[in-house]
């Protein structure tokens, strides 16, 4: 069985992110990078089904020379070897464009991915590769049980959890609580240096979208603290004015 997993290589959360001189994107000065957080459950499903079924894991990210600490951190976690698409796309379709095309090639049994990457928080990648391969997908996927051609999931849905079967091949989106992502042990991380890394040109895709500006947040204002109910709804009622 050939298991895909697409990673991506993302914004640490506690990094302070300033927005760069254009206005548009983010200043990388000072920023560190790590395996997008919703990807580590990928992988470990990717590594899980292997274990099971057999076969090999491949990880496909996209971007340039910078992202190989990431992808070889997927390598010693124990996925066998992995592609990089050289480029940086504009949008999540045309990322979703450029993945589809190594898909198509590779033509794995299962494409797993995170449910969103923390940098964008989209959530429209497996949806978007399974339209663009024509396979079913499941998104937010919290149990997945392999069984021959056919796979059972769970997946969260508002109020409540959802059972399906989906048929191979399929695209799987992961969500947390599916699994507990594996540490890359010291031997395997010395294994990983000399697992391949094949680079590929990006091919296909238009954006649809641009980014205008950027903006942060405004700042948070100071707490209040109030000694009764009574002086919490005087001031939701007359200061902040959402009652």
């Amino acid at each position: 069985m050939k298991i895909a997993v697409c990673i991506a290589h993302v914004p640490d959360t506690a990094t302070k992110v300033r927005i760069g001189a254009d206005g548009r994107s983010i200043d990388p000065t000072g920023v560190t990078y790590v395996l997008n957080p919703y990807d580590e459950f990928a992988v470990e499903e990717a590594l899980l089904t292997k274990e099971k079924a057999g076969g090999e894991v491949v990880a496909l990210c996209i971007g340039g020379p910078e992202t190989e600490p990431t992808i070889r951190k997927v390598l010693a976690m124990g996925a066998d070897r992995a592609v990089r698409i050289d480029g940086e796309p504009e949008d999540t379709l045309v990322a979703a464009r450029w993945l589809a095309d190594v898909l198509r090639e590779e033509a794995p049994d299962i494409v797993f991915v995170g449910k969103e990457t923390v940098s964008f928080n989209g959530a429209a990648m497996a949806a978007a590769l399974g339209e663009l391969l024509g396979w079913p997908n499941a998104s937010v996927v919290v149990r997945f049980t392999l069984n021959g051609s056919v796979a059972t999931y769970e997946r969260e849905v508002e109020g409540g959890k959802e059972l399906g079967q989906i048929t191979l091949p399929c695209v799987i989106s992961c969500q947390r609580g599916l699994n507990n992502p594996r540490l890359p042990k010291l031997p395997d991380i010395m294994k990983a240096k000399q697992k391949p890394i094949a680079v590929r040109q990006p091919v296909g895709g238009r954006a649809t979208m641009r980014v205008v500006r950027l903006e942060l947040p405004p700042p948070k204002k100071g707490c209040k603290f109030v000694k009764s109910a009574e002086e919490l709804v005087r001031l939701l009622h007359e200061e902040a004015g959402v009652i």
